[in-house]
């Protein structure tokens, strides 16, 4: 072999090395996902597809080269054809792009082969702009063992619009969407995009930190793949108050599969030495272990180094309205919570007005927080969910303190208590003081503290107190603590509410001057304001009160930490379990159902406290 024959087939290769480097594989339906299966039960033809979008970074001006699925069983599958077509063709012939038939000696499936059929397009296709639905199709000759009646594969979950249509020959004749039922299809394309570069990501900026002085943390940085490769290794540096730390590499629990989509990237550092406020930066060294083509820029957040962490007490303010349909869960969401975290967990229940129809519990000082849709909570202001789903509102089942948690465990830099007492004689003066603790050092800093008085037990025999019931007869949310919502009538017209807000001060960014400057570690600052409630129009009984005090962010909005107590009266303290008065049966706080009161405790019977001592 003469030397200059050697150099141009050593140049051929690298050329095909670098045109295969630049293709990947790409699904809804990922190689990290076991497989689930669905299907009519039936035998007839099936047609499935995806639909791919120009609006995704890899797809943008992307050339799809080929497709590979998963068939269940291929025993007594037959005619499989892959197709792609501008629109969801009538059957895979219909398709308007090209229709590529697949020969039966070719066939492999996920029960003997255990291996995805891999079908490369004779032509291949690019994808400016809109959309293209990929999929293919199969006839069943049998349906008679479970692979048969089930033969569709798919991640199962719960997926967007788009990761799973199908239609077949009888049973389903027209498309429908299983994406939130099944998932993802078990199908990938086979793509190219010479716009991208084949590994970069792109890194959010991250939260503040907040750390005991001169130990270890962890926190987390959002990153975006921005490159055609999957992203499975990260190098970083932190950069903390100017000086950088050595070089970390993380190996990613879960890949980021596809340009686009964003990952949580862990990250470690040591705090300083001395507290105050600072600032820390990531800036990301490597992906997959090469030096990227296009770095992206280092991302900073704040950087508070304390002596020790503060007791944080998060803050839920659900917002909800008598008059809103879906808000009943809302209410079981706030209890859960209530129950499951006592003194840690703060509740306002904000109710709103819909146009012209009215929430007597309505109040003004929060116009400007409320959300465009109901029932949603915000925890601490940082995290916005729904008040008994949680962060997934697909899954219907309750896991806000799952979301609770989360956010609850984020450490805080200050403790915060609040005392409460009446300084006249007829008790309409309520003065509330707030004791703020920080653990650090800071000449200047954007803290100030707002004040709510919530009432529990609240209730009104007018209509507009009734609340609208859509769990009334239905099963949509089947925990047991929704029982007590499913067996009520609609509207529930004797409702008790609780957690409701009366009044108000520095609820939107905190009162200015209520956090003296300079902060110094350890010592505790004190701050005090009156409700004058001789005149509150929203006040029912103030032997049910609740003061709290919140420490807020003027900057981000946060809700840095909070504290509540209970308002003593001369008459004493009831507490008041909000449950619809018109069932005929008992309910423990909790939420289970009881024929009769099974031990010593709290019960709820046609709305009344029954106490078993």
């Amino acid at each position: 072999m003469t030397r200059r024959f050697y150099m141009v087939l050593c140049c051929l290769c690298m050329q095909l090395t670098w045109c295969m480097a630049q293709q990947r594989w790409w699904g809804y339906y990922t190689d990290s996902d076991s497989p689930a299966y669905m299907g009519v039960e039936n035998a007839e033809t099936y047609t499935c597809g995806v639909q791919l979008s120009a609006s995704r970074t890899i797809f943008n001006g992307a050339t799809i080269h080929g497709v590979r699925f998963y068939l269940r069983d291929k025993t007594n599958v037959s005619e499989v054809k892959v197709w792609l077509s501008t629109t969801r063709p009538a059957s895979a012939d219909a398709a308007n792009i090209q229709v590529v038939e697949v020969p039966q000696s070719q066939l492999v499936d996920l029960e003997h082969d255990q291996k995805m059929l891999e079908v490369t397009l004779p032509q291949t296709y690019v994808l400016q702009s809109g959309t293209v639905q990929v999929g293919y199709a199969f006839k069943m000759s049998s349906a008679k063992t479970a692979a048969d009646k089930q033969p569709v594969v798919c991640s199962g979950g719960s997926m967007s619009s788009g990761a799973f249509w199908i239609r077949t020959s009888k049973s389903l004749l027209s498309w429908n969407d299983m994406g939130a039922r099944h998932g993802a299809l078990a199908l990938q394309v086979l793509v190219s995009n010479d716009a991208l570069p084949q590994q970069t990501v792109s890194v959010s900026a991250p939260d503040r930190m907040v750390g005991v002085a001169g130990t270890q943390v962890t926190t987390t940085v959002p990153v975006t793949s921005a490159g055609l490769y999957s992203v499975d290794a990260i190098d970083y540096v932190v950069t903390v108050d100017g000086q950088a730390q050595a070089e970390q590499h993380c190996q990613l629990p879960t890949p980021i599969y596809a340009p686009g989509n964003t990952a949580s990237l862990p990250i470690v550092f040591t705090m300083p030495a001395s507290t105050g406020i600072g600032q820390y930066s990531v800036r990301v060294t490597k992906v997959n272990g090469v030096v990227p083509v296009q770095q992206s820029a280092a991302v900073s957040a704040p950087l508070l180094t304390v002596t020790r962490l503060g007791h944080h007490r998060s803050v839920v303010e659900e917002f909800t309205g008598t008059w809103c349909t879906n808000c009943p869960r809302g209410i079981v969401g706030m209890q859960n919570l209530a129950r499951q975290f006592g003194d840690d967990f703060i509740g306002i229940a904000v109710h709103t007005n819909n146009g012209s129809v009215r929430d007597p519990m309505y109040l003004g000082d929060y116009s400007s927080l409320i959300p465009q849709t109901v029932p949603n909570c915000t925890m601490d202001r940082i995290l916005e969910c729904d008040p008994y789903l949680g962060i997934d509102r697909s899954n219907y089942h309750y896991h806000a303190d799952k979301a609770f948690q989360l956010v609850l465990s984020q450490p805080v830099e200050a403790d915060l208590s609040v005392e409460a007492a009446w300084t006249d004689d007829a008790e309409t003066q309520l003065q509330l003081k707030a004791a703020t603790t920080f653990y650090m050092d800071a000449p200047t800093a954007d803290y100030a503290l707002a004040f709510v008085l919530t009432e529990d037990g609240q209730s009104g025999t007018t209509q507009e107190w009734w609340q609208v019931n859509g769990e009334s007869g239905k099963s949509t949310f089947p925990d047991a603590d929704m029982a007590v919502f499913r067996e009520a009538a609609d509207p529930v017209t004797d409702m008790v509410y609780n957690h409701v807000p009366i009044a108000t001060q520095g609820i939107q960014r905190g009162l200015d001057g209520s956090i003296q400057l300079p902060l110094l570690s350890g010592q505790t600052q004190s701050y005090s304001v009156t409700f004058d409630l001789s005149t509150n129009q929203h006040l029912q009984d103030k032997n049910h009160l609740t003061a709290i005090v919140m420490l807020l962010s003027q900057t981000t909005g946060r809700i840095v930490n909070a504290a509540k107590t209970r308002v003593v009266t001369s008459a004493g303290v009831e507490s008041v379990v909000a449950v619809p008065a018109s069932s005929d049966r008992y309910y423990t706080l909790d939420g289970r159902v009881v024929k009769a009161p099974v031990g010593k405790g709290l019960y709820i019977n046609k709305g009344k406290k029954i106490i078993i001592q």
